[in-house]
């Protein structure tokens, strides 16, 4: 029977680990991984993505728009756009959407704000007087003196 591998020369050598902290990647740092693997496997590029060099721009954007981004980034060369420096293009484009999104949160913002200090922007306006409601008059109630017994 064959011998085990050991304890790192499996293929599962465990999550993948960032190299410059030691600390494992979380599940949206891997997701973001896997796709520049991808892209590196499938464009022709000249030089490599490298996660750890797009780790800062891509931070100041979430997952989501990362992944949109990176998707982005590989039709553009599938058009047969020639992109000469594809690290200051993916910053770029990071830095444009983490703008965006700022510049849309604080109109939503704003907009939550005057919705609801609308009534203070409105004039004030005396409402016209309404005839006050009478009551009816019940009968006179006999006052009735009781006697106590002093005891």
């Amino acid at each position: 029977k064959g011998k085990s591998k050991g304890k790192t020369k499996g293929k599962n050598k465990g999550p993948p680990v960032d190299h410059i902290t030691g600390r494992p990647y979380t599940a949206s740092e891997q997701k973001v991984l896997r796709q520049i693997n991808y892209l590196n496997r499938s464009l022709q590029l000249e030089e490599k993505l490298v996660y750890s060099k797009l780790k800062s721009a891509l931070d100041e954007v979430d997952e989501r728009s990362q992944i949109r981004i990176l998707k982005n980034f590989e039709a553009k060369i599938s058009e047969g756009a020639e992109i000469s420096n594809p690290f200051g293009w993916l910053r770029n484009a990071c830095r444009r959407s983490s703008q965006k999104s700022a510049e849309y949160r604080e109109e939503k913002r704003l907009e939550r704000w005057n919705r609801n200090n609308s009534h203070a922007e409105e004039e004030w306006e005396e409402p016209e007087e309404a005839p006050r409601p009478t009551r009816k008059k019940s009968a006179p109630v006999a006052e009735v003196e009781e006697e106590w017994d002093e005891e």
